[in-house]
């Protein structure tokens, strides 16, 4: 009893000063969205009506549909289908939509607010669990992640921020040894919100390890081959199970998709549709290579490559174009991660969960999106956040306040330019 009443108020100051957080990046949010008016006549879009609707701009536009609607099929070879996007986020909306007798804009937009008020409160109590001696780390962590300029799309129709509370709240179940299955079936609801949650089932195999099966193995005689090998089979059997309910998400997704269209992988062969090129795919080896050689990120900043940044921007500054910034959100967050990694700011869990987060989007979309969207991906890598945190914290408080006033900054104007229409994707 004496130990809860102990733990009690901490606790309860970290979810009030996660909400001020919270509270505090609404500042620049309400008032980017106030100057879409301003912005529209330069975005060469039509301003949408209602308030929700600005917030509901590109593919938000294709979880409102999902949400109104279900899911559809493409038209016509090359037309673009809503069926690249995964169900849990507008599933949710759709439910919040009719208990509430809401639009599917303002539902998801709701669940979005919700969800970005979850991840900073996670992330805030995820820290304090990691940097229990660090007085500042945990809140400064809990501002980082409400106000980086690419987390704008947590208030906006769109699945990051359910996705970014799914993996605060995993790794929060790593660091307190949280049972397996409740983990495991974590996972799978991040699978079924991104495809990119199958980055979470490779930290999720390692902690089931760690969790009692290598010393279950260890603890067999070495004389007894037979309870050795019963052992292995029954470790193998055991990570078979966790790992297919940890992909429950995607499966129940790729099965709907059979019943329904005939093609349990419809999902991937629609996504090259609402790439940024709009070319015909390239042959696989010259993905590979440009892949490799990192094009798709120097390439941004080049003239001649197909990827270069003022091609898909109407204004042409590059100090408000996210096409122009994207790579460099998205190598800044390697280079946090790398930083942390090797001053031992990170653990095994959340290195591996860094590198699926970053390297799977690479990977499978770098070339084909020309690296559009990449920092609303990287601002999903919770583990960055941490090591901003820890940053913050050790900087002159000018400097830390500095720099978190212009991170408000540009989450206002990237939050006006989005509702305005410009290309913020």
């Amino acid at each position: 009893m004496a130990r809860t009443q102990v733990a009690g108020p901490p606790r309860a100051r970290a979810i009030s000063g996660a909400t001020v957080a919270y509270a505090l990046s609404l500042v620049p949010i309400v008032a980017g969205v106030g100057l879409t008016g301003v912005l529209t006549a330069n975005s060469g879009a039509e301003a949408p009506q209602s308030v929700f609707a600005r917030l509901s701009n590109f593919d938000g536009r294709a979880y409102c549909d999902i949400a109104a609607f279900g899911y559809a099929p493409p038209a016509r070879s090359g037309a673009l289908s809503n069926l690249a996007f995964f169900p849990a986020f507008p599933v949710l909306g759709r439910a919040l939509a009719l208990c509430l007798w809401l639009p599917a804009e303002a539902a998801l937009v709701i669940v979005a607010h919700l969800c970005c008020w979850g991840a900073v409160v996670a992330g805030g109590a995820y820290a304090r669990a990691r940097c229990p001696d660090s007085a500042d780390a945990p809140s400064l962590t809990a501002m980082a992640l409400a106000l980086l300029p690419t987390t704008f799309f947590f208030r906006m129709a769109y699945s990051e921020s359910m996705f970014a509370v799914l993996t605060g709240t995993i790794l929060l179940g790593f660091h307190r040894r949280w049972p397996t299955v409740v983990l495991a079936l974590l996972v799978g609801l991040a699978t079924a919100t991104r495809f990119v949650g199958l980055a979470l089932v490779p930290p999720l195999l390692l902690y089931c390890w760690h969790s009692g099966r290598r010393s279950e193995i260890a603890g067999c005689s070495l004389h007894s081959a037979g309870e050795a090998r019963r052992r292995v089979a029954a470790c193998l059997a055991g990570f078979v199970l966790y790992a297919s309910i940890a992909c429950w998400g995607l499966l129940a997704f790729s099965a709907f998709q059979w019943i329904r269209f005939g093609d349990p992988l419809i999902f991937a062969k629609v996504q090259y549709d609402w790439g940024t090129l709009g070319e015909e795919p390239a042959p696989l080896i010259r993905r590979i290579v440009a892949t490799a050689t990192l094009e798709p990120i120097w390439g941004t900043y080049v003239p001649s490559n197909p990827a270069y940044w003022a091609r898909f921007e109407p204004h042409g500054n590059p100090l408000f174009s996210l096409q122009f910034a994207n790579p460099i959100y998205f190598v800044g967050t390697v280079l946090l991660i790398v930083f942390g990694w090797r001053k031992g700011l990170l653990n095994r869990y959340e290195l591996l969960t860094a590198a699926g987060l970053l390297l799977i989007p690479y990977v499978t979309k770098s070339y084909d999106n020309a690296m559009a969207g990449f920092g609303r991906f990287a601002a999903v890598v919770v583990p960055a956040y941490l090591v901003m945190g820890w940053l913050l914290a050790r900087m002159p408080p000018v400097v830390r306040y500095s720099l978190l006033g212009v991170a408000g900054f540009f989450l206002g104007i990237y939050s006006a330019m989005f509702a305005a229409g410009y290309r913020f994707i």
